[in-house]
């Protein structure tokens, strides 16, 4: 039997993280007024992204984080780490070397559009509800991007890939076609998505207090992003890629300095 795809977090666990210092002092005002962290919920867990790195994972066990982000600690450590007063002194250098270790990568421009266009924003009726997509039982399963139109109350996966990721590019039939293709069959064979994510939003309501509306729709279709190029890469390569991918019937937006993106360009230009 498949496991059920789930955004449930029982009670007693948001209860213990909003009586932990480190969510007092610090991501609080991280991810609902500064937008600088970006609070996922998993299965019946937190994860807490930072400039395309986790942050902090919370959950039954408290607040843990990867080994290699607390280096600045002077003695031997190895696997996750749980020990909370760390988390709170050290919060600054753990985010500096949470963003060090995801520096230039696909991920940490896919933190860009998270960062700029989370489900807190007022500001734009297309936002990201959540990143990082995987799904129980299928471990090549990762989308990077959910976006959620407010007004179409409508959910939309964003498969994101830089212009040198070598998966965009074949004379025959690229990568990321065979890759979307099984996204899409996962979803198509999934009835579990849907209920998940309008239970996802109303823990951020209840809780958290935001004000979104209730997912209804959610495309079949899993869109995909190219960016990072130059304007000479842009007039030399870009076109042949994006004409192959469209042959494949991919819908693609394309944009060389992801700082610049809008979300809702890339929900109407992936239409």
């Amino acid at each position: 039997m498949v496991a059920k795809f789930s955004r449930y977090i029982d009670n007693k666990i948001i209860s213990n993280l909003k009586d932990t210092d480190l969510w007092g002092k610090k991501l609080s005002a991280d991810c609902f007024k500064n937008s600088n962290v970006f609070l996922a919920i998993r299965d019946n867990y937190f994860s807490f992204y930072y400039n395309g790195g986790r942050l902090f994972r919370f959950g039954s066990e408290g607040f843990s984080t990867n080994v290699k982000y607390v280096a600045f600690i002077d003695k031997p450590l190895e696997g996750d780490i749980f020990e909370k007063n760390i988390f709170l002194d050290g919060y600054d250098r753990i985010k500096e070397n949470c963003k060090k270790y995801s520096a230039d990568t696909e991920a940490q421009g896919v933190s860009c559009i998270y960062h700029k266009y989370p489900y807190t924003s007022d500001k734009s009726n297309v936002v990201v509800l959540d990143i990082e997509i995987t799904a129980p039982g299928d471990k090549e399963t990762r989308i990077d991007i959910l976006l959620f139109n407010k007004d179409l109350r409508k959910l939309r996966f964003i498969e994101a890939k830089k212009y040198d990721n070598k998966e965009i590019k074949s004379k025959t039939k690229p990568e990321v076609v065979e890759q979307l293709e099984r996204y899409e069959e996962l979803i198509a064979r999934r009835n579990d998505f849907l209920p998940a994510y309008k239970e996802h939003i109303d823990t951020l309501n209840k809780f958290f207090s935001q004000k979104l509306s209730t997912p209804e729709k959610m495309d079949d279709k899993v869109r995909l992003l190219i960016f990072g190029f130059d304007k000479d890469q842009k007039e030399g390569g870009l076109d042949k890629i994006t004409k192959k991918l469209n042959s494949y019937n991919v819908s693609c937006y394309s944009i060389g300095n992801i700082k610049g993106i809008s979300a809702e360009n890339l929900w109407k230009k992936t239409d």
